[in-house]
């Protein structure tokens, strides 16, 4: 596991370009290893339907995953198979639903993706006199909450979007490199 931590450790820092130095079984053991991370995260991604889900739930660290969906990428493009390398793109930006829960939030947000909203309109003008319900209250403060990690999820969905077109772009580059070269 050393010496795949070394290359996974590799590929992190240097990106997928790293992957096409490593030969073997060492590689073999490397794209094993992204497809059971790969499969795993799926299986979590798939059983949380939830806009805002627990990241104490993914089964491996981030930074792992974000890896071996790059690694599974690579190997798709070169198969040429354009659904698999799509899906790997919506997991990867997937992961921001992924987010550090404050205990004290947990419950509202285990609420609110489990509820509607109220069926009265709480934004609708009420008159000086007029007091929210007890549960048009309740969602009030459980909506703060939830809109706090509802925009952490959306900067995060966008740093992901950003970092996979990078990678998109360099293994482009990588590519058309290795064609001229032939």
């Amino acid at each position: 596991m050393d010496i795949l931590q070394g290359h996974i450790e590799k590929i992190d820092k240097e990106g997928i370009a790293a992957l096409d130095k490593i030969h073997g079984v060492e590689r073999l053991e490397l794209i094993k290893f992204s497809s059971d991370v790969v499969s795993a995260y799926g299986e979590v991604f798939r059983a949380n339907r939830a806009i805002i889900v627990d990241e104490r739930l993914l089964p491996f660290s981030r930074e792992h995953i974000k890896t071996a969906l790059k690694i599974q990428f690579h190997s798709f493009a070169f198969k040429r198979e354009v659904e698999a390398m799509e899906d790997i793109a919506r997991a990867y930006t997937g992961l921001s639903r992924f987010q550090h829960i404050e205990d004290n939030d947990r419950p509202f947000l285990e609420e609110l993706n489990n509820i509607s909203v109220p069926k009265t309109d709480l934004f609708e003008h009420k008159k000086e006199s007029a007091e929210f319900s007890e549960q048009e209250r309740i969602f009030l403060e459980s909506f703060q909450a939830f809109s706090s990690y509802v925009a952490k999820v959306e900067t995060e969905k966008e740093k992901l979007r950003q970092d996979f077109a990078c990678f998109i772009r360099g293994f482009a580059g990588s590519e058309k490199a290795e064609v001229k070269g032939n």
